[in-house]
């Protein structure tokens, strides 16, 4: 029940008594002029005022009291508003703090994996190099050769997957790809392959180095959009379509 229910109840049966006395102190005030002529009169008549007085102060005590409840109750709902104010600032400070550092790293290590994948680009181009020079001194295309690939470590895109979503669909889906292709770690052989094969193959990497690296610069590119005023430059999706006109995803291995 509200606070200033009771309040006016009370003061709505005060009133009711008041009104229902009304005739009766008309016949007292009457009788007194009679009997005892204006000093009677003028006794009630104080009395009246008095009594009118105490009506006025109860009035204005209800109304103050009504003013203090509504008062307190509004200090009530801004203190509870601001303090959720306070609590959804902290979190959305929290919240964005998690991203900054989340971003910080992952662009940190892509940086650092941008060198080994040049690095990598220059290994199978090496191979590939070596492997067309041997083919072309003889006709041993069938002879064994063994296709190396450089090791891609990635641990703090693989300690964070789970928090990946606080970068956003968008740019999450990017981080992913772009780190995929550092599976081509795997694809050392268990055994030699034909050199023709080896050169075809190294050769094939090459290229798709040379697209996952221009992909890691512009995952790198969106990161760093999320911590400052520059502009996300666009998905991956759009990147390949503006370079290939198509859509595509660097392969890692046949």
């Amino acid at each position: 029940m509200p606070n200033w229910v009771p309040q006016w109840l009370c003061l709505s049966l005060f009133g009711l008594g008041v009104f229902l006395n009304i005739r009766p102190v008309a016949e007292i005030i009457k009788t007194f002029i009679e009997v005892a002529g204006g000093e009677a009169f003028a006794t009630v008549l104080s009395g009246l005022v008095g009594f009118a007085g105490v009506i006025l102060a109860t009035l204005a005590g209800f109304r103050n009291l009504t003013k203090s409840q509504l008062e307190t109750a509004q200090r009530e709902r801004d203190a509870r508003e601001h303090q959720a104010d306070l609590k959804r600032q902290a979190d959305l400070d929290a919240r964005n703090h998690e991203v900054s550092v989340l971003v910080s790293a992952l662009e940190a290590e892509l940086s650092a994996l941008t060198n080994r994948v040049e690095q990598g680009k220059n290994v199978f181009q090496q191979q590939a190099d070596y492997f067309q020079h041997i083919l072309e001194k003889d006709e041993g295309s069938e002879e064994p050769a063994i296709l190396h690939a450089p090791k891609y470590s990635t641990p703090i895109f693989t300690a964070n997957i789970d928090k990946l979503g606080l970068l956003g669909p968008s740019v999450a889906g990017d981080v992913v790809e772009v780190f995929a292709p550092t599976a081509i770690s795997d694809i050392n052989q268990e055994g030699p392959i034909p050199r023709n094969i080896a050169a075809q193959f190294a050769r094939s990497l090459v290229t798709q180095h040379r697209k996952w690296l221009l992909e890691i610069l512009q995952v790198r590119k969106r990161l760093l959009s999320l911590q400052g005023p520059t502009e996300d430059p666009g998905s991956l999706d759009e990147f390949r379509r503006n370079q290939n006109g198509q859509s595509s995803s660097p392969a890692t291995a046949p």
